[in-house]
């Protein structure tokens, strides 16, 4: 027999509004100039190359709550690209990379990429300025 949930409309209303304002606070969190500039910071940190992943099970780190987040920041800046006309660039090798993109924020320039098999993970690396299109950020 099926266990029967009650659960009210309002409780249901009051969940979706708790869950969209959690996610606006984290995407508020990861477009402000300073999770930007930690960005950057962490990753010349950490040999030009950091994941949401690095820190997880970290608790000690000061970086780790601003690593776990970073997925929001791939979010913000996959939906940039689609309103930018910048198209992904997948490594076709890696049968698990689902985007890529280089993404310019203030004067430097990252490659951000995102993993998905059982769960997902988000890579940012410095690299050069491309000599193809590219997201814009922030300036």
């Amino acid at each position: 027999m099926k266990k029967q949930i009650n659960i009210s409309d309002e409780e249901i209303k009051e969940w979706a509004e708790e869950y969209i304002d959690n996610i606006n606070k984290k995407r508020n969190i990861v477009l402000s100039d300073k999770y930007l500039n930690w960005v950057a910071d962490c990753v010349d940190r950490h040999n030009g190359r950091i994941s949401d992943d690095d820190f997880l099970y970290d608790e000690e780190s000061v970086d780790r709550s601003n690593s776990i987040i970073l997925s929001y920041l791939f979010t913000e800046v996959s939906y940039l690209a689609s309103k930018q006309r910048v198209l992904s660039i997948t490594d076709k090798e890696n049968l698990f990379e689902s985007e890529r993109y280089v993404v310019k924020i203030f004067d430097r320039f990252f490659e951000m990429s995102e993993m998905i098999g059982q769960g997902s993970i988000t890579f940012i690396e410095s690299c050069e300025k491309p000599d193809y299109c590219y997201v814009t950020l922030k300036c």
